[in-house]
Formats: C-alpha cells, sequence, structure tokens
C-alpha cells in the first residue's frame, strides 16, 4: 500500500462525471485529507470494499477522515453540474496501515 498525495491538484471533472481519484488495495486504515480547494459543484465521496458511495464533503470545504477497509478504498470525485466541468479538490492519505 502506497501513500499518495495531490500531485494531480485541482484536476478537472467534466459535466455530470464521476471519477476515481485513487485506489487504495490491501488491508488497512488510512487519514484521507481534502483540501478544500475545488468547487462547491464537486463532492468527494468514497468507497470501502467495492460498497456504496459516501459523501465526505463538497471540494470547497477541508476535511480529514479515518478509514478502515479490507480490500479497497476508493476516492472519487462527482461533478453535480450537468452543464460545465469544476474542479475537485487536492486529496491527500496519510497514516496508511496496513
Amino acid at each position: 500500500m502506497t501513500e499518495f498525495d495531490n500531485s494531480d491538484a485541482a484536476a478537472a471533472i467534466g459535466a455530470g462525471a464521476t471519477v476515481t481519484v485513487r485506489t487504495i488495495n490491501g488491508y488497512g486504515t488510512a487519514d484521507v485529507a481534502l483540501v478544500g480547494d475545488g468547487n462547491s459543484n464537486v463532492d468527494m465521496k468514497y468507497s470501502v470494499d467495492g460498497g456504496a458511495d459516501t459523501t465526505i464533503k463538497a471540494s470547497d470545504v477541508p476535511a480529514v477522515i479515518s478509514l478502515g477497509f479490507t480490500t479497497s478504498l476508493a476516492i472519487k470525485a462527482v461533478n453535480n453540474d450537468g452543464a460545465l466541468p469544476h474542479n475537485r479538490s487536492s486529496v491527500s492519505t496519510t497514516g496508511l496501515k496496513r
């Protein structure tokens, strides 16, 4: 398992699109940090072990959450504006443990 940083900060999400920002495979825990530098039309979400998406915050709100997972952790960005692309929040992980 590898921690990731916000090296692709401010990546644009197409109108009405959902993209997977990062995936961590394996068993463990991670602290996920959202910088809050994205657009309010883009929601940041996570999915643990292939389950349903859960909203963390809008991309313009900083947040840190701790998550545990058995097989995978996926961080996603969802653009709720069907007409225009918008930037998502920068994302990083810390405290990744197996």
